[in-house]
C-alpha cells in the first residue's frame, strides 16, 4: 500500500499538471481568437469608413456637377430672355413722348445691368 500511495500521488500531480496545461491552452486559444475577432472588426470598420467617405465624395461631386449644369442652363436661358427683352425695347417706337422715352431708357439700363450680372455668374 505504501508503494501505491506514491503512484497515486504521482498520477494525481501529472493529472493536475495536464489539466492546467489544457486550461492554459484553451485560455490561449480563446485569447488569440478574441484578438483575431477584434482585428477583423477594426478592419471592417476601416472598410466601412472608407466606403462612406467615398460615397460622400461621389455625392458631393454629383451635386457640384448638377449645380454647374443648372447654373449653365439658367445662364443660357435667362440671358437669352433678357437679350430678347432688350431687343424688343430697343425697337419700340417712341415718338415725341419724353416720359416714355426716359422709362424705356431706364428699362434698357436695367436689362443691360441684368445681362452683365448674369454674364459674371
Amino acid at each position: 500500500m505504501q508503494n501505491q500511495n506514491p503512484e497515486i500521488y504521482f498520477v494525481t500531480v501529472i493529472g493536475i499538471i495536464l489539466g492546467l496545461l489544457l486550461v492554459g491552452f484553451i485560455v490561449t486559444i480563446l485569447f488569440l481568437y478574441q484578438r483575431r475577432q477584434q482585428r477583423q472588426e477594426q478592419e471592417m470598420e476601416k472598410v466601412k469608413d472608407m466606403y462612406e467617405k467615398e460615397a460622400l465624395r461621389s455625392q458631393l461631386e454629383i451635386q457640384e456637377n448638377t449645380f454647374k449644369a443648372i447654373a449653365q442652363e439658367l445662364h443660357d436661358n435667362i440671358g437669352q430672355m433678357l437679350s430678347v427683352a432688350k431687343l424688343s425695347l430697343s425697337v419700340l417706337p417712341v415718338e415725341k413722348d419724353h416720359i416714355a422715352f426716359e422709362q424705356l431708357q431706364g428699362s434698357q439700363q436695367v436689362l443691360n445691368k441684368a445681362i452683365g450680372d448674369l454674364s459674371n455668374l
